[in-house]
């Protein structure tokens, strides 16, 4: 647990440092998302790189260490008695990590960049949006059986979710892996913006579903567990 806290604390430094070396409109442009100003909307691949680098973590370093608690469940899970006390500490050690990351990288924009109120606002939705992420990244990870595959189609998700508002295809309100870029809720984007309180819910809700795998799909999530005496499904 204290590696993944470490390499999480260093990572949202270290991404913190990264950002603190552009300029503030920038930033402040990345933060709230990339590519958006009050007059127009484009796709920015430059800054959606750097927007897709606050959200690594989730597929980076937390899922590598999902995917090792997977391969050893055979080994561990008769320590918690059933599989559904195991998957929520796999799942609460992510979200700590996450956690550390996103505070490190807090901390750090906020004592060499300074931040606003707004920009704290942006941190709070990127920090949710992070939970939702992981989430849907989980039962990607179920279905597919691979922790790749999920990384991919996360970024693609959040990279279409972009595009698809940039050319008028979706209002903000309707596309939901575009929630976490604050430029888009209904506060600066107006009626066809995302709703605060219900993307909060929301997001919170599809990252609470993944703790109920174990009752949902046993079989998929713990296809390398033997039935051992001592602890039950």
């Amino acid at each position: 647990m204290r590696k993944r806290i470490g390499i999480n604390i260093v990572y949202g430094i270290g991404i913190g440092l990264f950002l603190c070396s552009f300029s503030e409109i920038l930033l402040e442009n990345i933060l709230i998302g990339p590519g958006w100003s009050e007059t127009s909307d484009v796709f920015d691949l430059y800054g959606m790189i750097c927007w897709l680098l606050i959200y690594s973590p989730v597929w980076g370093i937390n899922f590598i260490f999902l995917e090792e608690d997977i391969n050893l469940s055979d080994l561990v899970v008769a320590r918690y008695r059933t599989a559904a006390k195991w998957w929520g500490q796999c799942i609460l050690r992510c979200v700590i990590g996450n956690g550390c990351c996103y505070a490190a990288l807090y901390i750090t924009l906020a004592g060499l960049a300074g931040i606003s109120g707004q920009m704290v606002k942006c941190c709070v939705m990127i920090i949710l949006h992070g939970l939702l992420l992981l989430g849907v990244g989980v039962w990607i990870k179920i279905v597919t059986k691979r922790m790749m595959i999920s990384a991919i189609t996360l970024t693609s998700l959040e990279v279409c979710a972009k595009l698809l508002i940039v050319w008028h295809i979706l209002v903000p309100k309707w596309s939901v892996f575009s929630w976490g870029m604050y430029c888009y809720h209904s506060v600066s984007y107006g009626d066809v913006g995302v709703c605060f309180p219900l993307a909060v819910v929301c997001e919170i809700a599809v990252f609470i579903s993944c703790l109920m795998i174990p009752k949902i799909s046993k079989k998929s999530l713990l296809e390398r567990i033997r039935t051992k005496d001592g602890y039950t499904y």
